[in-house]
């Protein structure tokens, strides 16, 4: 569940939500954590931003808020870095570039909280995780950038919301399939990029 603030009001800003939906209730969020099961792990999701959640006291508020719900997993994202090649002149970019952090002093400063515990670390060149325990629920903090493709080989497939498939979130002009190059032309004219035949 992608939820930028524990407050309703922050959330809706931050999510940019329409002005006729609040986003998800407190008690729907509670009853989406209530059937958590075997095969269901709800989660909530948290990109950092300087308008929401952006320090490790803000975390912690977040935490106990969807702990009371009765979530016991939780992932902390911040903003991805974007190379300048790839960077489109929209306000996401520019919001993006503007919230970017580094986990590594969020993530040493909620390893000296007394709840939390260093359960996993992951360091690759284009992504940052740790994992904590905290009390019996599970942490993720998540930093991740993008590094230009050296070689061309198809890493990710990204499927969009209306259904066009990339072959990488930062170039979005890159569709896989033929079928779908009338509707990446179409997306791209709307942000005045080119696509390359």
């Amino acid at each position: 569940m992608s939820v930028a603030h524990h407050e309703a009001e922050t959330n809706k800003r931050v999510m940019a939500l329409p002005r006729t939906w609040d986003g998800k209730s407190d008690d729907a969020l509670a009853d989406i954590a209530s059937r958590a099961g075997e095969s269901f792990t709800p989660r909530l999701s948290c990109v950092m931003t300087d308008d929401g959640i952006s320090s490790v006291t803000d975390m912690v508020t977040y935490l106990e808020w969807g702990y009371a719900l009765g979530y016991r997993r939780f992932i902390f994202r911040t903003c991805s870095e974007i190379p300048d090649g790839f960077k489109k002149p929209t306000d996401y970019s520019v919001y993006n570039d503007r919230n970017a952090r580094s986990i590594e002093p969020l993530s040493s400063e909620f390893q000296r909280l007394r709840d939390a515990e260093l359960i996993f670390r992951q360091r690759k060149s284009d992504s940052k995780v740790d994992v904590f325990r905290w009390r019996d629920a599970v942490i993720d903090l998540d930093e991740s950038s993008e590094e230009l493709d050296p070689d061309g080989k198809i890493r990710r497939l990204n499927v969009m919301p209306d259904g066009v498939v990339y072959t990488s979130w930062i170039s979005p002009t890159s569709n896989l399939f033929a079928d779908d190059r009338p509707i990446v032309k179409r997306s791209a004219a709307k942000e005045n990029l080119r696509v390359l035949s």
